[in-house]
């Protein structure tokens, strides 16, 4: 004890057993470390001060009130002591009341705003909650499932200042992007940080590393970030690495890393070991080369995305359900990768199971298409032609054309009974 209220006279006069009590409170009630009840009156030694009834109430408030874990208490104390500070009848408690009666947040959730920004409890509701929250529903256009959402995923923006943090920002955002209202609001939703970025250090400088470094037009820059405004998130470092592995690893030039960036943005967010799996299968699945396999990426970088699993099972239904070859279905993928990304459930496997219920002999060559890439209103079309020569309709809408036509669609919706 003496190591701890060394060199704080206020603490030192306080009776001995009333510190042993306070400290016994922290190590024994909140359960911390020596090292960290140290360090906490290190950072507020104020915390020293408070009676221990007051600590045994706010105790109660965080574990009974909350169902916070004796845990979770420390860590929000060690955060941030001052907030024992705070009143729970006058501050704490009518906040909570706040955000579960106003906001319908659920207790789990501010759980975790007052551990991501424990000041949240010391906020005025009046003066700073409710208007933050009126303000942004009103200026993103947001309904409260909306605001919910963005909260949970990023607490800290409660901690900025309407007039000092989010006006600027949001007109920035407006006039740098040239984005109308929803524009605007579907950013802040997809990327909630973009509240929180430094406009120079967070997204000017990733901005100009687009441009810069990787040829991108600045007009082409604002349309990927508007889409895809996560990309903000990624670090510099990670960028760099990623683009270092497109044209050494995957031996890309500096306009097909472009390309393949504007196209599908999102591949700066892969793992390379993730890339490099689905490149791997694709050359063992196929038989392809490794040359091959990057220009399906190239041409389809979202095949990337997928899992090997997903990737096998469109390989095994290709060959397997419609009788293709390797060389052929090797052949089909390379000039059409999208055929991998249609869904096996809700599309591939249903559209043989309509051609099969109409005695259809499927192969690969004939059929491919039809089952992967043709359009819903053409490959009903195509059912509807068959059944017509099948029942000996001469016109459209014979009655037991429509009735079995009722049947195939029933069965690519997957409610065919």
């Amino acid at each position: 004890m003496a190591k701890i209220v060394a060199g704080r006279p206020a603490i030192a006069k306080s009776p001995v057993d009333t510190l042993e009590r306070q400290l016994g409170f922290y190590l024994d009630v909140v359960k911390l470390s020596k090292q960290d009840l140290k360090t906490l009156v290190i950072k507020d030694p104020t915390i020293l001060r408070l009676s221990w009834s007051n600590l045994r109430e706010k105790m109660r408030f965080f574990t009974e009130d909350l169902g916070f874990r004796r845990l979770q208490v420390a860590k929000v104390i060690l955060q941030t002591p001052h907030i024992l500070g705070s009143s729970v009848e006058n501050k704490m408690r009518p906040n909570v009341a706040y955000l579960e009666g106003a906001l319908g947040v659920p207790r789990r959730d501010i759980r975790r705003y007052i551990v991501a920004l424990p000041n949240l409890l010391s906020y005025s509701v009046e003066e700073n909650l409710r208007p933050k929250v009126e303000w942004l529903e009103a200026r993103l256009f947001l309904g409260q499932d909306q605001l919910r959402k963005l909260l949970r995923q990023r607490p800290q923006v409660w901690s900025l200042s309407v007039e000092n943090n989010l006006k600027p920002k949001i007109r920035w955002l407006e006039e740098t992007f040239g984005v109308n209202d929803v524009a605007l609001r579907d950013m802040v939703l997809k990327n909630p940080s973009l509240l929180l970025y430094n406009i120079d250090t967070g997204i000017k400088h990733k901005m100009s590393f687009f441009s810069s470094e990787l040829g991108v037009e600045e007009a082409q820059v604002r349309k990927i970030l508007v889409r895809s405004p996560t990309l903000l998130s990624y670090s510099l470092e990670s960028m760099r690495r990623k683009v270092s592995y497109f044209e050494e690893g995957l031996q890309l030039d500096a306009n097909d890393v472009s390309s393949l960036i504007s196209r599908c943005p999102q591949v700066l967010g892969y793992s390379i070991d993730g890339i490099e799996s689905k490149l791997v299968f694709l050359m063992q699945a196929l038989k392809a080369s490794r040359k091959e396999a990057t220009s399906m990426a190239l041409k389809y970088p979202q095949v990337l995305n997928l899992s090997v699993t997903n990737l096998r099972g469109k390989v095994n239904f290709f060959t397997q359900e419609i009788g293709g070859s390797i060389e052929e279905v090797r052949a089909a993928i390379i000039g059409s990768p999208t055929l991998v990304g249609y869904s096996l459930t809700n599309r591939l496997s249903r559209r043989v199971e309509v051609l099969q219920s109409l005695g259809v002999q499927i192969n690969f060559t004939d059929h491919v298409w039809l089952v992967s890439s043709a359009t819903t209103l053409r490959f009903n079309k195509w059912v509807e032609k068959v059944l017509m020569h099948d029942v000996g309709a001469v016109h459209r809408g014979d009655a037991e054309v429509e009735r079995r036509m009722k049947s195939c669609r029933a069965m690519l919706r997957g409610t065919y009974k």
